[in-house]
């Protein structure tokens, strides 16, 4: 592999080379903002963002294994961008690198706003320490409707995971639960 190739890590997975590109971007920017501004808040904090990538990105880097290193370099990248041979393979845009979450199997959740309304009613909450109690009361609704939606769902999709089990009889059905 040329020295340009493994600058650019083309031999490792997209997170690694996100993770990467976020820690020289910071650590860039923070040099950059330090010549311009000499203000050392936001010198700091940007470096601080810098090294908190790059840290990401080297322990990326440090924990991939050995085999799949190997696995990926004798890999067409054609090849597998065309599609997978035996129903497993790399995602689109990987350039045949191997993809750490590649099992999608399994329910998804359903779209909902309850974490919105949770997120919404924590924040009218806090806010309440400043301007006063009013904003708790506003927050404890979306609070209330958010926390009661989301764990009804939750529920439900335990519910419909455990029947899809039970159904393809990886599951004694004694020990699921009854509603």
């Amino acid at each position: 592999m040329s020295v340009v190739r493994r600058l650019l890590l083309s031999g490792h997975p997209q997170e690694t080379r996100f993770f990467a590109f976020i820690g020289v971007f910071g650590i860039a920017l923070a040099t950059i903002y330090w010549f311009a501004t000499y203000e050392v808040a936001g010198t700091v904090l940007l470096l601080a963002f810098g090294l908190a990538g790059a840290v990401a990105g080297l322990r990326l880097i440090a924990s991939r294994p050995r085999a799949v290193a190997q696995g990926s370099a004798g890999r067409d990248p054609v090849r597998d961008a065309a599609g997978p041979d035996k129903g497993e393979g790399t995602g689109g845009g990987t350039g045949g690198v191997d993809r750490p979450f590649l099992d999608e199997t399994g329910r998804l959740p359903d779209e909902t706003l309850a974490p919105l309304a949770v997120g919404l009613g924590v924040a009218l909450a806090v806010t309440a320490i400043v301007f006063g109690p009013w904003l708790l009361v506003a927050g404890a609704l979306p609070f209330a409707w958010g926390a009661w939606s989301w764990l009804t769902s939750a529920r439900a999709e335990l519910d419909a995971m455990e029947a899809a089990d039970v159904a393809a009889g990886t599951v004694d059905p004694r020990l699921v639960r009854r509603p």
